[in-house]
């Protein structure tokens, strides 16, 4: 601080500050106690000492925003850009902040003073800059701050000293301002000038080139621009200057234009809209079909070259441009009278105005059918169904509506077959129409197969007791609507549980089928019925109860009897028999004939006892009238004179496969473990835990050498469910134990 120091007459030395710098020696907090005004005048004779720390003691007090801006200016005035930075991060100016930082490592005095003066942003500061920038040795910064600023003739001057190469961009950014100020004289000259500096690359001519392009159609001049844009054979900048053509009613040179640019589409809007026709024809096709820009322009061209009564191409251009009616329209037009491909049009568009005008073209012309499918096309149900009953075509309207009916239209066709007492047409419209109740009731008064099918479908997948009721009422003979019989009501019953997966009754109910067909003697009947059930079942991966499976095996045993005959396998077909004969009151329609065979079989097979027994069974006298006379004399004879010593041939053993307990092989049941033992499909005996394997169509389990005999023999089917397999396929023998079967 400025201290002056004198001696006085007494020759002592005395120090005094001086006044302009007591404020800034004297303590802050000191005063501050002083007064509001010492404070200030503090801070007012720090700044003008450039202490700057004492100003930033006493601003962090007052934190007055002036005392802040003040004390920035003071440090960027005295280029100290850390504390000016220091100042402006306190008070928040990110941006002044971040502009201080990039100075930072500036070291060039006069540099770094040029930069902090392009900051005060004040046009005194920019001359003074300039001239700091050049002393600096840095041209091209001030060339820059020129550019940035916008001030282009100083730039230029700067340019013609400093970086000649830099005059072209000079001249396009000055004639862009420019133009976009709308001085369009100067800047075609500007851009003309930029055009004429050599050492340019093609893109920047190209710009400069453009611009003169431009802002000669903008003065007027359309024919310099138009002739400067196509020589420059450039897409943007043509299509550019185009648009500028059209909006300033230049529309041949911009059509012209728009053509040269791959713009087909305007350059055809021009000439529609001038009535060009022929000019525009040829770019029609070259037009893409997709987008609203390109409909909107076929719609004009239609439009006018219906005006014009060329029709056929008006319609085909409708067409392009999706509007369907008027093409329609024209083609069922007495001029064109094309009513095949209107109709082709409607069924593909399905629009419905479309359709109505066909459909009123099709009933004019007595063409009822056509009329319908239109009418049903155009949504209009009530004027269909009128017709339909007009003409008696209720049921082809009902194959038109489908399945993309609504209801109401669903009720009415259901309404007038139900009338005319045709009850299967009409539940088939109620189902469609969603009343399933009606749709039921109606199935199941018509009575026919098929009719109780669909009600056993209708009531299986809607699940609603009160129509499962029905349909069980009516299957169970206990209904009203059951009268027409001819049905197989216990069939459609299996086929109900099966929908409502209730597999325990389905397989009650097959049992019963197959019992029925089987009294009956309806063998192969019984066989597909208890086929299918398992199959059902095992689809569904349910159990196939052990009642079941008994069954199938003693039909399936009786089935394979004359396959092993054929096969020479004597033996087996006996003891097959035997097992029929064991059970022969479940063959009703065929006993004797059962038991002629199994006599017959046995004494060849050596099963001499088994013979005798049943040989003397068929002595009784309700029997003995009924053998074939081929058979009788035998039979009496084995009757009538029986060998005391007569004796079966031991039956070969086969352990069973879930408990390796002892057994016959022919035996179903094991002794030990009480278990069902399932039936080799292709030899009636029992499956082994070493042959075990399944049939690749049914799974039905088999022994694999037994199989594939059978196969062999009998051109490659499955003895039990007939169809052809590969033997090849069949699982490896004995991979895993054979499945033990349900009880019950």
């Amino acid at each position: 601080f400025a201290v002056a120091s004198w001696q006085t007459e007494t020759s002592t030395i005395v120090s005094e500050t001086l006044a302009t710098h007591a404020a800034a020696a004297e303590d802050v907090d000191e005063t501050w106690k002083q007064s509001e005004e010492a404070a200030i005048e503090r801070f007012t004779r720090a700044i003008a000492l450039n202490k700057l720390e004492v100003a930033w003691e006493v601003a962090s007090r007052f934190r007055s925003p002036e005392m802040w801006e003040r004390l920035a200016h003071r440090a960027m005035t005295r280029v100290d850009v850390a504390f000016a930075a220091r100042v402006y991060r306190f008070v928040g100016d990110a941006s002044m902040v971040m502009s201080l930082e990039r100075l930072e490592h500036v070291e060039d005095t006069n540099e770094l003073a040029a930069h902090v003066l392009v900051l005060f942003e004040r046009d005194e500061c920019y001359d003074r800059a300039q001239e700091l920038f050049v002393r600096a040795g840095k041209p091209k910064e001030a060339l820059r701050m020129r550019r940035d600023l916008k001030h282009w003739d100083e730039a230029a001057r700067l340019a013609e000293t400093h970086q000649q190469d830099a005059l072209d961009d000079i001249c396009r950014e000055h004639a862009g301002a420019l133009e976009a100020r709308g001085e369009l004289d100067a800047a075609l000259a500007m851009f003309a000038r930029a055009a004429e500096f050599p050492g340019q690359t093609a893109a920047e001519l190209r710009r400069s080139r453009a611009g003169v392009a431009r802002c000669a159609i903008k003065a007027g001049d359309a024919r310099r621009g138009a002739r400067v844009a196509l020589e420059l054979n450039d897409a943007p900048t043509t299509r550019e200057c185009a648009v500028l053509l059209e909006s300033s009613g230049y529309f041949s040179d911009a059509a012209r234009l728009f053509e040269q640019a791959g713009a087909f589409e305007d350059a055809a809007s021009v000439y529609v809209s001038q009535k060009q026709f022929d000019l525009a024809k040829p770019l029609m096709d070259r037009v893409a079909n997709a987008g609203p820009t390109a409909s909107s322009l076929r719609l004009r061209y239609a439009a006018a070259k219906e005006s014009q009564g060329a029709l056929a191409e008006a319609a085909e251009s409708y067409e392009l441009a999706r509007d369907f009616d008027a093409a329609v329209r024209l083609r069922l037009s007495d001029e064109m009278r094309d009513a095949e491909r209107a109709f082709a049009i409607c069924r593909s568009s399905a629009s419905q105005e479309a359709c109505a005008m066909a459909a009123a073209y099709c009933r004019a012309a007595g063409d009822a059918t056509r009329a319908l499918e239109f009418l049903v096309l155009a949504r209009r149900g009530a004027d269909a169904f009128e017709l339909a009953r007009e003409t008696g075509n209720v049921e082809t309207l009902a194959r038109l509506l489908g399945d993309d009916g609504v209801p109401e239209e669903y009720r009415r066709v259901a309404s007038y077959f139900e009338t005319a007492g045709s009850f299967s047409k009409a539940a088939d419209a109620h189902r469609r129409a969603g009343r399933l109740d009606h749709a039921v009731r109606c199935y199941l008064k018509a009575g026919d197969d098929d009719s109780v099918g669909a009600a056993v479908a209708v009531a299986g997948d809607s699940r609603d007791d009160a129509l499962v009721a029905r349909v069980v009422d009516f299957l169970s003979g206990d209904s009203s609507d059951a009268g027409n019989g001819g049905v197989s009501h216990s069939a459609w019953l299996f086929k109900l549980h099966v929908a409502l997966g209730d597999y325990d009754a389905a397989a009650k109910t097959s049992g019963v089928i197959a019992q029925q067909e089987q009294e009956m003697g309806n063998y192969k009947l019984a066989h597909a019925q208890l086929l299918a059930s398992h199959v059902e079942l095992m689809k569904e991966r349910k159990s196939v109860p052990g009642g079941l499976n008994r069954q199938l095996a003693l039909l399936h045993s009786y089935v394979l009897v004359k396959s092993l005959v054929s096969r020479n396998d004597h033996e087996g077909a006996a003891r097959l028999l035997r097992r029929v004969a064991a059970n022969i009151s479940k063959f009703p329609a065929h006993v004797v004939p059962i038991l002629t065979s199994a006599v017959v079989e046995c004494a060849r097979a050596g099963l001499k006892k088994t013979s005798l027994e049943l040989a003397q069974r068929l002595m009784k006298p309700e029997l003995r009238a009924k053998i074939g006379d081929a058979y009788k004399r035998k039979i009496e004879t084995i009757a009538r004179k029986p060998d005391p010593n007569a004796a079966d041939k031991p039956e070969p053993g086969s352990p069973c496969p879930f408990c390796d307990a002892p057994g016959g092989a022919y035996e179903m049941t094991c002794e030990v473990c009480r278990a069902d033992v399932p039936l080799c499909v292709a030899s009636g005996r029992r499956v082994t835990r070493e042959e075990w394997t399944r049939c690749p169509a049914c799974r039905f389990p088999c022994n694999a050498d037994a199989f594939k005999t059978a196969a062999l023999a009998e051109n490659g089917e499955c003895p039990m469910c007939r169809a052809r397999v590969d033997v090849d396929a069949l699982e490896r023998p004995g991979s895993g134990a054979p499945e033990r079967p349900g009880r019950g």
